[in-house]
């Protein structure tokens, strides 16, 4: 009787217990990152009352043990670890682990882990847990500083500095990339071409250097020797010209003629096409005012109707189409300066490239860059000649005494990762420079892989540290050190320390927090099964004791 009282009382025991875990699952419910625990039951040793016995061969079977039990006792309590839902609070500090791992804290001497991601920054500048003040660590050397970022955190403290207000110096650019398209449709310069309204002909035949100027179908009265021809128009840079030919002493042939056309103009070379007309074309290519006439001179006897063969523009002088962009690029002071960058085509996949500064800000030294150019097919061949045609340009900006140079990146040979040159339209732009100004530290954001790069008021985002991310081979086995807080035991197994999303630990997500996973629903099931539990315990105390009082009465 006695074991059946014991029995009862251990059943009370071990389910006020269940009743404590399913009372704390419930307690927190809300809070951040709790992870929920599971109680388990084991029975007590029994008390063997007959033991088994064997089989007698070709008489009797074997028996089994005659076994009461001696109650019931904890078996384990259990960490459900599976992931909490993430609750959005648009603080960039507040952080979540979406898959395994544990945050890291110090408390100035030992190592705690949580899942509880709330987290300011001090007085001091330390990324902490605010409910207790303990820093967070840092993994690796994320922060402290290269040759491109400045240091912003000590080598060997693990502790997060955030200095919100800091200053980082600028930096001069000395690169500027491009990328885009050039449309394949964009034509190159072209030379200014006067050509004669009708052709010269002699008896229905084309006219040649050769023929006489009294042979042509236009000769109205045959010249004698002395009349002059006139020549007059102006030259391709706007001058005026004028000349006279004088038959006999020039020459009586047509060729004679334009011999002393080309003599008139510096600028542009007169010639015979195979129809007989009159050409003249300008010497360079681009715009001019290029105009040419000839006629009888006053005195002349002979006359021809030169107004019908007048030259008029039958190919308009241009410059090579143009594509032009600007990007704002910075000196060794961090000032900014806007750089202005006009490409011109000047021959079949082939442009090159002008840069002007504002004079006001300064002075272009070498602005030039020859010879950019493009395969067949469209991709970027390569740029660049020499010396002052190469891919650096340099400019000497007012107030330093060094010139800046700047190269230009226009993709890779052959490739079409940079510019390249398509039918369709033009998109080609400077795209991305390599100098910044001066700036001040005002935000943070944090990336999945646990970097916090710090957002700088000059637009510059500079990784400033890497947060350290634990893991072991028992996370089950932790202790509970309350405030959120895991420490190790001695069936953890130690702490692995590591970035996140490397050797299979979860994410950071930031603006979040990890939600308690406690299932209510669940736990209400519990705890219903405990009540029960102990009530049907506390029956077995009480049939035990009310057979024990019979016993008592059969005695008296």
């Amino acid at each position: 009787m006695a074991s059946a009282l014991l029995a009862g009382v251990s059943g009370l025991r071990s389910h006020q217990e269940m009743l404590d875990v399913v009372g704390n699952n419930l307690a927190n419910v809300n809070t951040t990152g709790f992870k929920a625990q599971r109680f388990r039951f084991a029975d007590l040793i029994s008390d063997t009352k007959v033991p088994a016995t064997d089989s007698v061969s070709g008489q009797v079977g074997g028996t089994n043990p005659l076994q009461i039990g001696l109650g019931v006792k904890p078996a384990a309590i259990d960490t459900d670890l599976k992931q909490g839902a993430l609750e959005a609070t648009g603080n960039d500090l507040d952080l979540a682990i979406q898959g395994d791992g544990y945050f890291v804290v110090n408390d100035g001497a030992n190592d705690l882990y949580t899942r509880a991601g709330a987290f300011s920054v001090d007085k001091d500048n330390t990324l902490v847990d605010p409910s207790t003040g303990y820093r967070v660590q840092r993994y690796g050397i994320v922060g402290e500083g290269d040759a491109v970022n400045p240091p912003i955190q000590t080598p060997g403290d693990n502790s997060i500095q955030i200095p919100f207000g800091t200053s980082i110096p600028g930096r001069a650019t000395e690169s500027v990339s491009f990328k885009g398209n050039f449309s394949a449709a964009a034509t190159g310069p072209l030379a200014e071409t006067l050509t004669s309204n009708q052709p010269f002909v002699a008896s229905g035949s084309p006219a040649t250097a050769a023929t006489t100027l009294n042979s042509l179908d236009t000769n109205l009265v045959d010249y004698a020797s002395g009349d002059p021809i006139q020549i007059t128009g102006t030259d391709a840079d706007g001058s005026t010209v004028s000349s006279t030919f004088t038959y006999g002493t020039d020459g009586t042939t047509l060729g004679s003629l334009i011999a002393r056309i080309n003599s008139t103009f510096t600028q542009a070379t007169a010639s015979l096409d195979a129809s007989g007309n009159l050409v003249l074309l300008a010497n360079n290519t681009g715009p001019t005012n290029l105009t040419l006439s000839i006629g009888d001179g006053g005195t002349s006897a002979g006359s021809t109707s030169f107004s019908m063969h007048n030259a008029g523009p039958t190919v308009e002088g241009k410059d090579g189409d143009t594509v032009k962009t600007a990007i704002q690029v910075f000196d060794t002071q961090g000032t900014a300066h806007t750089l202005s960058l006009t490409f011109q085509k000047v021959a079949n996949n082939q442009w090159n490239l002008t840069g002007t500064v504002d004079p006001a800000e300064g002075t272009v030294l070498d602005g030039q860059v020859d010879t950019i150019l493009f395969n067949d097919d469209g991709s970027f061949r390569q740029a660049g000649g020499s010396g002052a045609g190469d891919l650096d340009l340099q400019v000497q900006f007012n107030g330093l005494s060094t010139p800046q140079s700047i190269n230009l990146n226009f993709g890779t040979s052959n490739g079409f990762d940079g510019i390249t040159q398509f039918g369709g339209g033009t998109s080609a732009a400077a795209t991305n420079q390599d100098g910044y100004a001066a700036g001040f530290l005002t935000a943070v954001s944090v990336a999945q892989d646990g970097v916090i790069g710090g957002v700088f008021t000059n637009g510059l985002i500079i990784p400033i540290a890497q947060i350290a991310v634990a893991s072991f081979t028992n996370p089950g086995g932790l202790n509970r050190l309350g405030n959120n807080y895991f420490g190790l035991s001695n069936n953890s197994g130690l702490a692995v320390l590591s970035t996140p999303l490397s050797g299979g630990k979860g994410g950071v997500r930031s603006g979040n927090l990890e939600t308690s996973n406690v299932d209510v629903a669940l736990e209400f099931t519990r705890l219903i099964i405990a009540q029960r539990g102990f009530q049907v315990n506390a029956r077995t105390i009480t049939a035990a004791n009310e057979v024990l009082q019979e016993l008592g009465n059969i005695i008296r």
